[in-house]
């Protein structure tokens, strides 16, 4: 019986079942995914999936998020998740991203990748939604001057030429207080005088708070009446009313005038002395005022004058103290203290002005990031102020009302530069890694995605402008016109800054340099007109950045120069002369910069040695005297 059983099973074997299974499972392995927290993505650095927190978050002290539940595919094959990843993606790119209207889509338009490209590193679910205020914050936290002249100075073709430090270090060490308000311009100081204060307050409404309206005019100028009656006390309201009225003796109306060779800042700013009265006031009261809504205000507007003078490091320190006193106000309340009463537009302007201050400054100078990067107060934009009754109590007249025509441009402007301050972070984020050897071993085709969808960005944020503010080509002396068209030049600049890197540091052997040295040129056209528009001598709360821009816009364009690969167009030296005109013109109120301009001209002058120094003195070409 034994042997022929034996024979039956070997001559009638059982079907096959169990390989087939296998081979099944061996064609769609199943694989479970350790989902990273929401941080961890953005930086895209190992998580440790620790729970609630993981180690990075710990560390930086934010708030760990993981991804919902919900929308947990570990358990999905990989022929679904890829499917998954091209739906995602196509949504993604509908529903955030449009196409600009009147742009050329085929142009500006990105595609997930085909069958025969690589499949990118980061897939859409394991990004951050750009829209959300999360990401905002994550990437304002990780602004480390990546885009600043001092990146720049660390490049191949510049990093033998000079010391990166030798410019930022002025900064941290700029003259004395008071060697700088002795060699003022030689005007004669009317003091603080009680009846010049509505003429001021007028002044600041038209010349400052259009870029920053953090204040009620009407409020304010019913301050300046009690201060009329009352005189200046040693309170919130006269504090305020003083860091305005050295803004309003400080500011001009807005001109287009460009400096000559001879001209300097000091000889230009008239009634220095008298604004510096009013200034030195308002600190002796700062330190008085208890965490409040006229608190974050006077800090805030004492560091924008302190921004029109030309003195950084303590702009940063005064908008570092209205972070803190914003921050410690949401505190108080949330614990249900007693707190002064205001309206949420007032504070979500005063949370916007501050948070994109810090984001400024620390774009340009390697600083830490303010505690309000952390809070999470507000992610929708600031509304505009309704209709408000008199402060007299009486009816409004035309020229009273809440929102007029001044105002309406104004809030439009404020909400653009809120707008570009998000794409701002975001363009450094995705193509500013601290290194720039990043650049080289990113995929060309992964770079050039992510350069075209914020290009497109920008340009949608540009062309969404309404008429009041949109800058044409017949009237350039409109002031808030102009800045926008100075914020999207600049924006689009570093959105093609690596494709400049990579043109001018490439081998003529490289297969990509075709593509690297057409996207250069655009970055070039970039910079040859931000550079015309940074060149006015009109003093304002962002006039130490345009130095700094112009030395950052020149370097770039050495860099250029000094590459066999991209062709300079036959202007370029003039591009040169006005950035070394426009930062000697600064220079006497800001070290830094004076230092910028003669390392410029030193590294020019190594370009193009029989170019003459632009009549500067011999002991201007040792920047070691500065």
């Amino acid at each position: 019986m034994g042997p022929r059983r034996a024979d039956a099973v070997a001559d009638n074997p059982p079907p096959a079942k169990r390989p087939r299974a296998i081979a099944a499972r061996n064609a769609y392995p199943r694989r479970r995914a350790i989902t990273a927290c929401q941080l961890c993505r953005m930086r895209k650095t190992k998580c440790d999936n620790r729970r609630p927190s993981c180690g990075t978050c710990t560390s930086l002290e934010f708030q760990c998020v993981y991804q919902d539940t919900a929308t947990d595919f570990s358990s999905f094959d990989p022929a679904s998740l890829a499917i998954l990843d091209r739906v995602n993606y196509a949504i993604q790119l509908i529903e955030q991203h449009p196409s600009p209207t009147g742009s050329s889509s085929d142009s500006l338009r990105t595609y997930p990748p085909g069958p025969s490209e690589p499949v990118l590193e980061e897939t859409p679910d394991e990004a951050i939604s750009k829209s959300t205020e999360n990401s905002f914050l994550l990437e304002a936290q990780q602004l480390q001057a990546n885009c600043a002249s001092s990146r720049l100075l660390q490049w191949p073709s510049l990093r033998d030429l000079c010391e990166p430090c030798e410019v930022d270090k002025l900064f941290f060490n700029p003259a004395p207080p008071e060697e700088s308000t002795e060699a003022a311009a030689p005007s004669s100081s009317r003091g603080i005088r009680e009846e010049d204060v509505p003429s001021l307050i007028q002044s600041f409404l038209e010349n400052v708070h259009t870029k920053n309206p953090i204040l009620d005019p009407n409020e304010l100028r019913n301050m300046s009446r009690y201060i009329g009656e009352d005189g200046f006390q040693w309170n919130g309201p006269s504090c305020l009313i003083l860091i305005a009225c050295a803004l309003g003796t400080i500011s001009r109306p807005f001109s287009i005038d460009t400096p000559g060779p001879q001209d300097t800042s000091r000889l230009d700013a008239r009634d220095y002395t008298t604004s510096e009265s009013y200034y030195t006031a308002a600190r002796k009261r700062i330190g008085l005022l208890d965490s409040s809504i006229i608190a974050i205000q006077c800090a805030f507007l004492i560091g924008v004058f302190e921004m029109y003078s030309m003195r950084p490091l303590r702009a940063w320190l005064s908008f570092n103290r209205a972070c803190t006193y914003f921050q410690t106000y949401l505190h108080s309340s949330s614990l249900g203290q007693p707190v002064e009463q205001s309206s949420e537009t007032v504070r979500s302007r005063l949370y916007w002005s501050c948070l994109k201050s810090d984001c400024e400054m620390r774009e340009e100078i390697a600083l830490p990031p303010t505690e309000l990067t952390k809070v999470e107060y507000s992610d929708a934009f600031p509304s505009p102020p309704g209709n408000a009754p008199d402060p007299d109590g009486g009816n409004q007249t035309e020229s009273s009302m809440a929102l007029d025509a001044s105002s309406e441009r104004s809030w439009y402007y404020y909400l653009s530069e809120i707008a570009s301050r998000r794409i701002a972070n975001r363009v450094t984020a995705a193509l500013h890694p601290l290194d720039p050897e990043e650049w080289v071993k990113t995929p060309v085709h992964h770079l050039q995605r992510i350069a075209e969808e914020l290009d497109a960005q920008v340009v949608q944020w540009a062309e969404n402008f309404p008429p009041i503010v949109r800058l044409s080509a017949d009237d350039t002396a409109d002031e808030l016109s102009y800045y926008l068209h100075s914020r999207y030049l600049d924006l689009r600049e570093r959105i093609w800054r690596p494709f400049l890197y990579l043109g001018a540091h490439s081998k003529p052997q490289d297969p990509n340099l075709l593509i690297y040295v057409r996207n250069a040129g655009l970055c070039l056209d970039m910079i040859f007109k931000h550079i015309h528009i940074c060149f006015i001598r009109h003093r304002h709360h962002g006039s130490w950045f345009a130095g700094r821009s112009l030395f950052t816009k020149g370097l770039l364009v050495l860099v250029a120069a000094r590459s066999p690969n991209i062709a300079m167009p036959a202007n370029w030296m003039m591009a040169m002369d006005t950035c070394i005109t426009g930062l000697r013109y600064w220079e006497d109120e800001a070290p830094d910069l004076r230092a910028a301009r003669l390392t410029l001209q030193r590294i020019y002058q190594s370009v193009n040695s029989i170019v003459p120094a632009f009549g500067s003195a011999p002991s201007d070409r040792i920047i070691d005297q500065v």
